[in-house]
């Protein structure tokens, strides 16, 4: 998946605050979120996947090998269960914690990265483009 591989940097996102009431994120934490602008490095080295994320000067990885479930820490701190396939040219994340599942579709459109988030019927789009 050469394709999604690189670093990308935050465009724009669409319709955050409705997703992030719907999956019942705090007030306090969801204004901050509401501000982030994350910039994100998609790796691979053989059948492992690293996605480093980036805000400010504190970077976060994401080590993974594709459809096998790993343990990570959520927006709210708390650690969540997630899975990541690929399915044609998209790497497709099913996170789940605490009854909840969030649906992290990324793919590659145009000259962008789309992150498309989905849960509790809401959805949102970040929009990244290549550094």
């Amino acid at each position: 998946m050469a394709s999604l591989q690189g670093k990308w940097t935050f465009k724009s996102f669409e319709n955050m605050e409705a997703f992030l009431n719907a999956i019942d994120v705090p007030e306090d934490v969801k204004q901050k979120a509401m501000v982030l602008k994350p910039d994100v490095a998609i790796s691979q080295n053989g059948d492992t996947w690293t996605f480093t994320t980036t805000l400010g000067d504190k970077s976060t990885d994401t080590v993974f090998k594709l459809d096998q479930e790993f343990d990570h820490q959520n927006l709210m701190g708390k650690i969540i269960k997630s899975k990541i396939s690929l399915e044609g040219d998209k790497l497709v994340e099913t996170q789940s914690g605490e009854g909840e599942t969030i649906t992290v579709t990324r793919e590659v459109v145009g000259d962008e990265m789309l992150s498309t988030l989905s849960a509790k019927g809401v959805t949102t789009v970040v929009r990244f483009q290549r550094a």
